[in-house]
């Protein structure tokens, strides 16, 4: 039996295990307690006991009900391809064979009027992976690295890993010789000097490293791949490209529709197929995800 100094302790204290688990035990111990008492104390223990009980219920199934409601931590890929142009499979050209892109679009959204904010690879990347403007990241060239102006920029991949994510990359995310370390827990590269300091002074060329089946960022990021129920895809292109028409073969500069116009589909766990006509920018990359995942975005 508990004390009455005890009770009254474990009352005023609101100890939900001892009344949950020992209820029989606290109604004796009321019962037990209020014999000597007047009837209105008996009635202010009572009532003192049974708003405490109901605080205490309201409060765990509060708690049951929001672990209830609360969504799943969903794994992010993002494919960048380099050069794409919104030919495929998904966009209804049939004759160029994407099956892989195709299940992507097969489980989200399509859209047909995505556009980057830059037709040359380092200024598109930058862009997109930072939020900004490419007149805001500076970077309007193939040699420039954001943080060479602002150091302070934090990158989509970045942000995911401040937010407990492990951030890993394979190939080409950020434009090519000028990746982001601090960007990723593994898999980054340190930047390329013969590039970004490319026109500044003669330099030697540098090797850039190869991606190795067996390096475990890779491995990592291949093995789950598997598990797509658990996955939210986004699939984009940097920019376009010039394949003869306009008198051009390349993307460099173009204001063109083929310079900027890219594919882009995200797919979310459980989705369905479906499309969107809507004008959207390479920008939107940044701000979706982070929604979609409930954390602030920093852009």
């Amino acid at each position: 039996m508990v004390s009455k100094t005890d009770f009254i302790a474990l009352l005023l204290l609101g100890n939900d295990k001892f009344l949950f688990n020992e209820l029989p035990t606290v109604v004796s111990c009321i019962t037990t307690i209020t014999k000597s008492m007047t009837q209105k104390m008996i009635a202010s223990v009572w009532f003192f006991f049974l708003l405490s009980f109901l605080i205490l219920f309201s409060s765990v199934n509060g708690q049951q009900t929001s672990n209830k409601l609360s969504k799943p931590r969903y794994n992010v890929l993002f494919i960048a391809a380099d050069d794409l142009r919104p030919e495929l499979g998904a966009y209804g050209v049939g004759a160029i064979q994407t099956p892989n892109i195709d299940k992507i679009a097969s489980r989200g959204t399509r859209f047909d009027n995505a556009y980057a904010q830059y037709p040359v690879c380092n200024p598109s990347r930058a862009s997109l992976l930072t939020g900004l403007y490419p007149t805001q990241t500076g970077v309007m060239n193939n040699n420039d690295y954001f943080r060479q102006k602002y150091p302070q920029l934090v990158t989509l991949p970045q942000h995911f890993k401040n937010n407990g994510y492990v951030s890993l990359r394979s190939g080409k995310i950020f434009h090519g010789g000028i990746d982001d370390m601090v960007s990723w827990t593994e898999g980054g590269e340190p930047t390329n000097p013969a590039i970004t300091q490319r026109g500044n002074r003669p330099t030697q060329p540098v090797i850039g490293s190869n991606i190795d089946p067996s390096d475990s960022a890779t491995a990592r990021a291949r093995r789950s791949t598997s598990y797509s129920d658990n996955f939210v895809v986004l699939e984009g292109g940097d920019h376009g490209y010039h394949l003869g028409e306009q008198g051009k073969w390349s993307k460099a500069y173009s204001m063109y529709e083929l310079g900027l116009r890219v594919p882009l589909i995200i797919a979310v766990p459980k989705g369905k197929t479906q499309h969107s006509t809507q004008v959207v920018q390479l920008l939107d990359m940044y701000p979706t995800p982070c929604r979609t995942l409930r954390f602030a975005c920093t852009c």
